[in-house]
Protein backbone atom coordinates (compact mmCIF):
# COMPACT_ATOMS: atom_id res chain seq x y z
CA UNK A 1 0.00 0.00 0.00
CA UNK A 2 1.01 3.63 -0.44
CA UNK A 3 1.66 5.68 2.67
CA UNK A 4 3.08 8.99 3.87
CA UNK A 5 3.96 10.71 7.14
CA UNK A 6 1.31 13.17 8.29
CA UNK A 7 0.66 14.75 11.68
CA UNK A 8 3.31 12.69 13.41
CA UNK A 9 2.03 9.34 12.14
CA UNK A 10 1.90 7.23 9.00
CA UNK A 11 -1.31 7.35 6.98
CA UNK A 12 -2.53 5.33 4.01
CA UNK A 13 -5.31 5.53 1.46
CA UNK A 14 -6.23 5.26 -2.21
CA UNK A 15 -3.34 6.49 -4.37
CA UNK A 16 -3.25 8.57 -7.54
CA UNK A 17 -0.08 8.29 -9.65
CA UNK A 18 0.10 11.17 -12.14
CA UNK A 19 3.22 12.11 -14.10
CA UNK A 20 5.43 10.51 -11.47
CA UNK A 21 3.76 12.29 -8.55
CA UNK A 22 1.82 10.21 -6.02
CA UNK A 23 -0.97 11.64 -3.89
CA UNK A 24 -3.20 9.94 -1.33
CA UNK A 25 -6.93 10.39 -0.87
CA UNK A 26 -9.20 9.67 2.11
CA UNK A 27 -6.22 8.97 4.34
CA UNK A 28 -6.55 6.94 7.52
CA UNK A 29 -3.91 6.09 10.15
CA UNK A 30 -1.87 3.10 9.04
CA UNK A 31 -2.32 1.49 12.45
CA UNK A 32 -6.09 1.36 11.88
CA UNK A 33 -5.88 -0.81 8.75
CA UNK A 34 -7.27 -4.10 10.05
CA UNK A 35 -5.89 -6.26 7.25
CA UNK A 36 -2.28 -5.73 8.30
CA UNK A 37 -2.81 -6.57 11.95
CA UNK A 38 -5.49 -9.26 12.02
CA UNK A 39 -4.76 -12.97 12.35
CA UNK A 40 -2.13 -14.92 14.21
CA UNK A 41 0.49 -14.97 11.45
CA UNK A 42 2.69 -12.00 10.65
CA UNK A 43 1.56 -10.54 7.34
CA UNK A 44 3.91 -9.27 4.65
CA UNK A 45 3.21 -5.61 3.93
CA UNK A 46 4.62 -3.97 0.81
CA UNK A 47 4.77 -0.37 2.04
CA UNK A 48 5.43 2.38 -0.52
CA UNK A 49 6.73 5.75 0.68
CA UNK A 50 4.66 8.01 -1.61
CA UNK A 51 6.69 11.17 -0.94
CA UNK A 52 10.00 9.42 -1.47
CA UNK A 53 8.91 7.99 -4.81
CA UNK A 54 7.45 11.32 -5.96
CA UNK A 55 10.58 13.30 -5.10
CA UNK A 56 13.03 10.49 -5.91
CA UNK A 57 14.87 11.16 -2.68
CA UNK A 58 15.41 9.23 0.55
CA UNK A 59 12.81 10.27 3.12
CA UNK A 60 14.24 9.92 6.62
CA UNK A 61 11.09 11.44 8.16
CA UNK A 62 9.04 8.53 6.86
CA UNK A 63 11.58 5.80 7.55
CA UNK A 64 11.97 6.69 11.22
CA UNK A 65 8.21 6.26 11.74
CA UNK A 66 7.97 2.76 10.29
CA UNK A 67 6.93 0.83 13.38
CA UNK A 68 4.07 -1.58 12.72
CA UNK A 69 3.70 -4.50 15.08
CA UNK A 70 2.30 -7.74 13.71
CA UNK A 71 3.50 -7.15 10.15
CA UNK A 72 6.57 -8.04 8.15
CA UNK A 73 7.39 -4.74 6.47
CA UNK A 74 8.81 -4.65 2.97
CA UNK A 75 9.64 -0.96 2.66
CA UNK A 76 9.72 0.61 -0.81
CA UNK A 77 11.98 3.65 -0.48
CA UNK A 78 14.00 5.71 -2.94
CA UNK A 79 17.65 4.74 -2.68
CA UNK A 80 20.39 6.61 -4.50
CA UNK A 81 23.53 5.31 -2.80
CA UNK A 82 24.75 2.81 -0.23
CA UNK A 83 24.34 5.33 2.61
CA UNK A 84 20.59 5.39 1.90
CA UNK A 85 20.53 1.59 2.11
CA UNK A 86 22.22 1.62 5.51
CA UNK A 87 19.91 4.36 6.81
CA UNK A 88 16.80 2.49 5.66
CA UNK A 89 17.71 -0.54 7.75
CA UNK A 90 17.58 1.63 10.88
CA UNK A 91 13.81 1.25 10.53
CA UNK A 92 11.87 -1.75 11.80
CA UNK A 93 11.70 -3.52 8.44
CA UNK A 94 12.18 -7.05 7.13
CA UNK A 95 13.11 -6.12 3.57
CA UNK A 96 14.24 -2.98 1.78
CA UNK A 97 12.69 -2.79 -1.68
CA UNK A 98 14.84 -0.62 -3.93
CA UNK A 99 13.38 0.96 -7.10
CA UNK A 100 15.95 0.18 -9.78
CA UNK A 101 15.31 3.48 -11.60
CA UNK A 102 16.27 5.62 -8.57
CA UNK A 103 19.81 4.36 -7.89
CA UNK A 104 22.78 6.46 -9.01
CA UNK A 105 24.28 3.42 -10.73
CA UNK A 106 23.86 -0.34 -10.91
CA UNK A 107 26.86 -0.64 -8.60
CA UNK A 108 24.58 0.54 -5.78
CA UNK A 109 22.40 -2.56 -6.24
CA UNK A 110 25.45 -4.83 -6.25
CA UNK A 111 26.76 -3.17 -3.09
CA UNK A 112 23.31 -3.40 -1.47
CA UNK A 113 23.24 -7.13 -2.19
CA UNK A 114 26.68 -7.50 -0.61
CA UNK A 115 25.55 -5.50 2.43
CA UNK A 116 22.33 -7.42 3.06
CA UNK A 117 20.39 -10.22 1.41
CA UNK A 118 17.28 -8.46 2.71
CA UNK A 119 17.49 -6.00 -0.20
CA UNK A 120 14.95 -6.62 -2.98
CA UNK A 121 14.99 -4.72 -6.30
CA UNK A 122 11.81 -3.18 -7.72
CA UNK A 123 11.24 -2.74 -11.46
CA UNK A 124 8.47 -0.22 -12.21
CA UNK A 125 6.86 -0.67 -15.64
CA UNK A 126 4.43 1.19 -17.86
CA UNK A 127 3.14 -0.50 -21.02
CA UNK A 128 5.58 -3.29 -20.22
CA UNK A 129 8.56 -0.94 -20.40
CA UNK A 130 10.73 -0.28 -17.36
CA UNK A 131 11.27 3.18 -15.93
CA UNK A 132 14.84 4.45 -15.91
CA UNK A 133 17.74 4.49 -18.36
CA UNK A 134 17.47 0.78 -19.18
CA UNK A 135 13.97 0.18 -20.57
CA UNK A 136 14.02 -3.55 -21.29
CA UNK A 137 12.27 -5.23 -18.35
CA UNK A 138 13.50 -8.71 -19.29
CA UNK A 139 17.10 -7.57 -19.59
CA UNK A 140 17.00 -5.78 -16.23
CA UNK A 141 15.47 -8.81 -14.53
CA UNK A 142 18.06 -11.16 -16.02
CA UNK A 143 20.90 -8.94 -14.80
CA UNK A 144 19.43 -8.74 -11.29
CA UNK A 145 19.12 -12.52 -11.08
CA UNK A 146 22.71 -12.96 -12.27
CA UNK A 147 23.79 -10.50 -9.56
CA UNK A 148 22.30 -12.87 -7.00
CA UNK A 149 18.87 -11.44 -6.19
CA UNK A 150 16.41 -14.27 -5.56
CA UNK A 151 13.36 -12.02 -5.22
CA UNK A 152 12.47 -9.11 -7.50
CA UNK A 153 9.25 -7.07 -7.35
CA UNK A 154 7.81 -5.99 -10.71
CA UNK A 155 5.13 -3.31 -10.49
CA UNK A 156 2.85 -3.07 -13.54
CA UNK A 157 1.49 0.46 -13.18
CA UNK A 158 -1.14 0.30 -15.93
CA UNK A 159 -1.99 -3.41 -15.91
CA UNK A 160 -0.48 -3.81 -19.37
CA UNK A 161 1.38 -7.08 -18.96
CA UNK A 162 -0.48 -10.27 -19.89
CA UNK A 163 -0.18 -13.81 -18.51
CA UNK A 164 2.38 -14.82 -21.14
CA UNK A 165 4.72 -11.98 -20.23
CA UNK A 166 4.40 -12.71 -16.51
CA UNK A 167 5.20 -16.36 -17.28
CA UNK A 168 8.30 -15.32 -19.23
CA UNK A 169 9.48 -13.09 -16.39
CA UNK A 170 8.91 -15.81 -13.81
CA UNK A 171 10.94 -18.25 -15.92
CA UNK A 172 13.88 -15.86 -15.48
CA UNK A 173 13.21 -15.24 -11.78
CA UNK A 174 11.19 -17.95 -9.98
CA UNK A 175 11.07 -15.67 -6.94
CA UNK A 176 9.37 -12.89 -8.90
CA UNK A 177 6.73 -10.91 -6.99
CA UNK A 178 4.20 -9.30 -9.37
CA UNK A 179 2.35 -6.20 -8.19
CA UNK A 180 -0.52 -4.70 -10.17
CA UNK A 181 -1.82 -1.91 -7.91
CA UNK A 182 -4.93 -1.23 -10.01
CA UNK A 183 -6.12 -4.86 -9.88
CA UNK A 184 -7.45 -6.14 -6.54
CA UNK A 185 -8.03 -9.66 -7.91
CA UNK A 186 -4.47 -10.78 -7.15
CA UNK A 187 -3.65 -12.30 -10.58
CA UNK A 188 -0.51 -14.37 -11.15
CA UNK A 189 0.19 -14.62 -7.43
CA UNK A 190 0.63 -10.86 -7.22
CA UNK A 191 0.82 -8.80 -4.07
CA UNK A 192 -2.68 -7.49 -3.38
CA UNK A 193 -3.84 -3.89 -3.01
CA UNK A 194 -5.78 -2.88 0.10
CA UNK A 195 -6.76 0.51 -1.34
CA UNK A 196 -7.74 1.84 -4.74
CA UNK A 197 -5.13 2.99 -7.26
CA UNK A 198 -5.40 5.31 -10.23
CA UNK A 199 -2.66 5.72 -12.83
CA UNK A 200 -2.72 8.52 -15.39
CA UNK A 201 0.78 8.56 -16.83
Amino acid sequence: MFSEASGGQLVAGPAVWKNGDISLEDEIPLTSVKEIRSGKERKKLLLFDAVSLSTRSFNAKFVEKVRITGSEIWLVETVRDLADVADAFLANISRLVIPVHTVDSYDVLEDAMALSEDCVPLIVTESGTAQGEERDTTRILDRLVKTGFRNVVVMDLDGYMDDDLWHDLRSICPGLIPYIPSDPENPNGAAISLFGFEFSG
